[in-house]
């Protein structure tokens, strides 16, 4: 499996802090069946804000303790974006994961901010694609589920945090989580790991969601799109694929709006 949502980089976040810290995480992520990390610490206008030479730097160091230690998972970088309304024009100051067209894209948990569907659609229009992170957390979805279908459409794609189906976060966003991937509308899981116990916790909520999706779909969710992202390949999605599409807004693809129509 690939882990595109962690906070795995020491001493950058409210994650790991100490390069020891750092590698028990990456053997605890190891056992429980990932193979590839695409490390996403925090970049938050106002607050955490590291240089990406400082990142880089960083992922070197946790590589040679790796190597010394026989550990075999393969490393990339990236960040995990708080939303702010400049966001599109200083991509400059982000790192998208692996470099590519994805962004992994944070909102606020508990209060909705108005400019969500302006950010997506600049985002789009400039060739980037966001990946909502946990949306199963943020409160906004457990007042209005139609509020994720939204983002959907919008031409931005989602990604669940695994241990939201055991409670992890509470009872609304495992409820959201499982109601997300009944609908078919979840394209990542990622495990948003700020210690080793994230980790630890992964193999009961792997059981969970054997129980709701199939093999084939676990596959996609944590392999197969994860590896399109990282290779900077295009994620198929149809928004007829979710129940009474028709009647929702109507998406904003990259494709349309690189075209004109939108």
């Amino acid at each position: 499996m690939i882990d595109i949502h962690n906070h795995i980089i020491y001493d950058v976040d409210d994650g790991s802090k100490s390069i020891e810290q750092s590698i028990r995480m990456i053997k605890a992520a190891k056992e429980v069946g990932f193979d590839e990390i695409c490390f996403s610490p925090h970049y938050m206008e106002d607050g955490y804000k590291t240089k990406r030479d400082i990142l880089a730097q960083k992922v070197e160091l946790i590589k040679e303790a790796l190597k010394k230690e026989n550990i075999d998972v393969k490393l990339n970088l990236g960040e995990e974006i708080f939303i702010f309304p400049e966001l599109p024009d200083n991509l400059e100051k982000i790192v998208p994961l692996n470099d590519t067209r994805y962004i992994l894209m944070e909102l606020p948990l508990v209060e909705e901010v108005s400019y969500v569907e302006d950010v997506i659609y600049r985002l789009l229009s400039y060739g980037k694609i966001p990946i909502i992170a946990h949306p199963e957390r943020y409160l906004v979805s457990s007042k209005d589920f139609s509020y994720v279908e939204n983002l959907l459409q919008k031409g931005a794609l989602l990604q669940i945090n695994i241990n939201s189906l055991i409670g992890y976060y509470g009872k609304e966003a495992k409820e959201i989580a499982t109601k997300l991937l009944k609908k078919n509308m979840v394209q990542f899981i990622g495990s948003d790991a700020h210690s080793s116990a994230g980790y630890n916790a992964i193999p009961q909520s792997m059981s969970a969601l054997k129980k709701i999706i199939s093999e084939d779909k676990i596959k996609e969710l944590t392999e197969i799109n994860p590896r399109k992202v990282l290779n900077n390949e295009e994620i198929e999605f149809d928004k007829n694929d979710f129940e009474n599409a028709e009647n929702r807004p109507k998406k904003w693809s990259l494709s349309a709006i690189l075209r004109g129509v939108v």
